[in-house]
């Protein structure tokens, strides 16, 4: 990988106050990409394992409860903003409750298991 210059490389940037190791989103996820890519089949294996682990640690800290009363708290801080400049018009209501939002986690559940079931299967020939 490195001889056919397969990954990108990176040098400190002494301006930029970031050392070396830290990527930029595009370069990381091209980085990810690459490693995870079946080009080092072990790799592949362990990154598959990242998906639920990363879902069940965001759910761990931000559990959905709690989550979606941020996101109103938040909503709310911007309508006093608006207000602050002049806007005199009601708060609109934040959009979605917890149900709703559980049944948007629950659709893409679904949806992700059906489309690594679809992945799986085109990985086996079938």
């Amino acid at each position: 990988m490195f001889d056919g210059q397969v990954l990108p490389r990176k040098k400190a940037v002494k301006d930029s106050g970031y050392p070396a190791y830290v990527w930029d989103p595009r370069a990381g996820s091209s980085v990810s990409m690459v490693l995870s890519s079946g080009i080092i089949p072990g790799l592949g294996e362990l990154a598959q394992a990242y998906g639920p682990l990363n879902r069940s640690k965001q759910l761990e800290a931000h559990p959905l409860e709690v989550f979606v009363d941020e996101c109103a708290q938040e909503w709310f801080t911007y309508c006093e903003l608006f207000k602050k400049d002049g806007d005199d018009r009601p708060f609109p209501p934040y959009p979605y409750d917890k149900e709703t939002v559980r049944k948007f986690c629950e659709r893409n559940d679904r949806e992700g298991e059906e489309d690594m079931m679809r992945q799986a299967r085109r990985a086996q020939g079938g």
